[in-house]
Formats: C-alpha cells, structure tokens, sequence
C-alpha cells in the first residue's frame, strides 16, 4: 500500500466507527491544504456529470499508482470507485476495499457501491461488512435476485441457518403471493440455499407452470431435478426444451444440448424419447441429435447413431 493511500484510509478510521470529529487535523495550515482540491478533483468537478467516470478512468489507468488520486478526503465518489476497480485490477483488493467502504459512505444511496463494496469485502473475507453491504443494496433495489440471495449464503456459511431460513421463507411467501416466474425462481434459489431441494423443485416447477414459454424456468426445473439425483426426468425436461426451442434464441440451444449431453452422462438409459410438440428447425435438430448420440456412444439397444429415428 502506498504512503498516500495509507494516509487517506488512515484519516477514515475513525469514521468508520462513527466518529467523523475525530478525523480533523492536528494544526490549521494542514486542514488548509487538506481543504484545497487537487488538481484532479477540481476537474471532474468542473466536467459534466455524465462524463466524469470517463476522465475519472483515464486518470486511474494512466496513474502509476492510482491510490495517490484519492488521497484528498474530498475525492468524489465516483474518482473512489475508478480507482478502487483499477486497483481490483492490479491486485491491490485490500487497498480497493478502502476505496469502496468510502464510495459507499459518501453516497450510501448508490446501489452500485454498495453492490460494489459487497463483493469487495466478500473477496476479503469481511463477512459481515460484505452481509450489511448486501442487505443495504437489496433495500435499494429490491428487484435484483443477487443481493437477497449473497446475503442467504453468507448466513449459512456462518452457521446462521434460522436466520437464512426465515429469509428464504419470506422470499418465498412474497413470491407465492405475487405468482410472477421470476419471484418463483428467486425464491427456488434461496430454498436450494438453504438445503430445501424438494421446496427448491417445487417453486420452479410453478413458475414452469406458470409461464411455460420461458426456457429459463425449464432450465432451472432439470437443475433441481439433477439436485435429487433424478437425472432422467432431468434429460427429459431438457430434450423437451431443446426439440420445442422455448428459448427464442438460437444460440441457448447450444447451450441446452451441451446441459443434456452432460445430464446423460449420468443416467443409465439413453436420450429420452422426443416430445410430441413442433420442433422449431428440424434440420438443426437432426445435427444436434446426432451429436448428442455420437457423445453418448452406441445406443443400449445395439443401433448406431446413424439408426435413431430422427
């Protein structure tokens, strides 16, 4: 850590405990100097708004050490968020921290930095600081899935399961109560979080229910169900997903043949039979069923991949 930003983490030490008046300078004409914006912070606060992470950036990747920007206790949030990302970059995560617990002190009603300070102190090992930066972005923007879900898995991990239980109950009761797919899948999230496989089964295969068109549901339905060890219902759900294209997109389906492909190598019998719905582009999925078999190897019945009926 440099002398600069030992110096500008230093004089928040005490602001972190909640004692900002203990931060003030021992004699006046250093207070002027600390006062007086350097040179970089006076022209991002003269740059408009909208372009002062640009400047910020070219600053912090052109510094040969980036901590010496922020040194100033008047660094604006957004130069402490800069620096702190190229500072992650280059490794120096613990320096980085700094710079994130102040970002998100200075403006406490930031998402991003507190979504950001989260993952910063988890890398660190900061359990509890990574936890109250979780629930303070998941009280920001409650729409997001990751912010209840990291703070679930921080519980459990520190043997608080009655807590993480109780969160996981009400995520799931909101999500009963308001019947959208994406509540479901969130609150299968946290059931699988807390070891609640079957409640984890159950809440996916409602939001399936649901909205039947959403490839992501049925993605998450064979999730659980692989969870159970019940690989065959697992290759089914997903050959149904891959013949029917419920995705829309064409380059899921790639992806959910190579999830297939892999949920067979755990079964003991071979490709489930096709579903009885339109497929989407016959010729694409006569290429990935011959792949499919030719991965799988000679069919249980003795046929070769050339011989399954397409």
């Amino acid at each position: 850590m440099s002398v600069g930003l030992v110096g500008a983490v230093g004089c928040h030490t005490q602001s972190d405990r909640g004692n900002p008046g203990d931060e003030r300078p021992a004699n006046n004409t250093h207070a002027v100097k600390q006062r007086r914006p350097t040179p970089l912070v006076a022209r991002l606060a003269d740059t408009p708004a909208p372009q002062r992470r640009a400047v910020a950036r070219s600053a912090a990747v052109a510094a040969a050490d980036p901590g010496e920007l922020v040194v100033a206790p008047d660094a604006p949030a957004v130069l402490l968020d800069v620096v702190a990302a190229e500072l992650e970059a280059r490794q120096r995560n613990a320096d980085a921290l700094a710079l994130r617990v102040r970002a998100a002190r200075a403006e406490p009603d930031n998402a991003d930095y507190q979504q950001a300070l989260a993952r910063a102190a988890a890398r660190a090992g900061d359990r509890e600081r990574a936890l109250r930066a979780w629930d303070r972005t998941a009280a920001l923007m409650p729409a997001l899935d990751r912010p209840p879900l990291a703070a679930i898995e921080i519980l459990v991990a520190t043997d608080r399961g009655d807590e993480a239980r109780r969160r996981a109950a009400a995520i799931e009761t909101r999500a009963r109560a308001s019947g959208e797919p994406a509540a479901l899948r969130r609150a299968s999230h946290a059931a699988a979080l807390i070891g609640a496989n079957q409640r984890a089964l159950t809440l996916a295969r409602r939001a399936l229910a649901i909205e039947p068109g959403n490839g992501a549901n049925a993605v998450l339905v064979a999730r659980r169900l692989e969870t159970l060890d019940r690989n065959d219902d697992a290759a089914t759900v997903l050959m149904e997903l891959l013949v029917c294209g419920r995705y829309g997109q064409p380059w899921h389906r790639h992806e959910v043949a190579l999830h297939l492909a892999a949920v067979l190598e755990r079964t003991a019998s071979g490709p489930p039979g096709r579903p009885g719905c339109p497929v989407v582009d016959p010729a694409d999925l006569r290429n990935w069923e011959r792949s499919l078999v030719a991965k799988r190897g000679p069919a249980t019945d003795g046929t070769t991949a050339a011989e399954h009926p397409r």
